[in-house]
C-alpha cells in the first residue's frame, strides 16, 4: 500500500516538473475599477485626454467621443480615455501608412508615435497582453523593418470610418 502512494506521488511529481511553463503576462492588468461615470463625466474624461496627445497635421479630434450615444447611459471609467487614445493611434497608423513610402523620415516620425501608445494608459490597462499587445509588438517591430502588413490590417479592421 505504501508503494502504491508513493510511487503515485513521484508520478505525480515528475508530471508536474515535465509541464512546459506558460508564458505569463509581464504587466499583470489591474481589475478594472468599476467606477462609472454620467455621459458628462466621461466626456470631460475624454477632453482631458485629448489635451494629452498630439496629432498628425491635417488631423483634428471629433468635439464628442465616438462612444457617447445616450444622455442617459452611464460609462466605465476610461471609456473617455480609451476612445482619445483610440482616435490618436488611428491617425498615426493612417498617417504612417501615408508617408512610408513618400517620406520616410516623416514615416519614422509618425511610427514613433504609434510606439508611444505603449505609454498610455489605456494601453497599459485596456489593451489586453495575448490578443492585443503581443500582436501589436510584434507588428510594429515588423513595421520596423518596412513591412506594413500588421498596421494596413488594423487600419482596415479598427481605424476606417473612426478618422477623418
Amino acid at each position: 500500500m505504501w508503494m502504491r502512494v508513493l510511487l503515485t506521488a513521484a508520478l505525480a511529481a515528475g508530471a508536474v516538473a515535465c509541464t512546459p511553463a506558460v508564458e505569463e503576462d509581464p504587466q499583470p492588468q489591474a481589475v478594472p475599477s468599476q467606477v462609472f461615470l454620467t455621459p458628462e463625466e466621461a466626456q470631460q474624461e475624454y477632453r482631458d485626454t485629448l489635451a494629452e496627445l498630439q496629432l498628425p497635421s491635417g488631423y483634428s479630434f471629433p468635439e464628442k467621443m465616438s462612444s457617447l450615444v445616450d444622455s442617459s447611459d452611464s460609462y466605465e471609467q476610461g471609456v473617455g480615455a480609451g476612445d482619445a487614445v483610440h482616435y490618436w493611434y488611428c491617425s498615426w497608423v493612417l498617417e504612417w501608412l501615408r508617408l512610408r513610402v513618400s517620406s520616410p523620415e516623416a514615416a519614422e516620425d509618425a511610427l514613433q508615435m504609434i510606439a508611444a501608445v505603449q505609454e498610455t494608459e489605456t494601453y497599459q490597462r485596456d489593451w489586453d497582453y495575448q490578443s492585443i499587445q503581443v500582436p501589436f509588438e510584434e507588428g510594429l517591430a515588423a513595421a520596423q523593418l518596412g513591412d506594413p502588413t500588421y498596421f494596413q490590417r488594423e487600419s482596415e479592421a479598427n481605424c476606417s470610418g473612426s478618422v477623418q
